[in-house]
């Protein structure tokens, strides 16, 4: 590629970093208060658990095209906190 030099010009690049444009501001996330962080984990994983036997059982039943292809599940927060 000798006879290429106006197509690929040597050591010309700079590496810049990335710099966001606009001014960020950033609010506190409120989250509720749990004496038992991990408890409530626990019954969340179960919950999910549940969520999904409840979903897989309620597919058995119909034929594999009818089957839906994954679990829709609504959240819902503590009252006066945002997900």
């Amino acid at each position: 590629m000798a006879d290429l030099r106006h197509l690929f010009p040597p050591d010309t690049g700079a590496v810049e970093h990335y710099t966001y444009p606009r001014k960020v501001r950033a609010r506190e996330f409120k989250v509720p208060p749990r004496d038992d962080r991990v408890g409530h984990g626990t019954s969340l994983v179960r919950q999910l658990f549940s969520a999904q036997q409840e979903a897989q059982a309620a597919a058995e039943g119909k034929p594999k095209e009818q089957r839906p292809k994954g679990i829709v599940l609504d959240f819902r927060s503590d009252p006066g906190f945002k997900l």
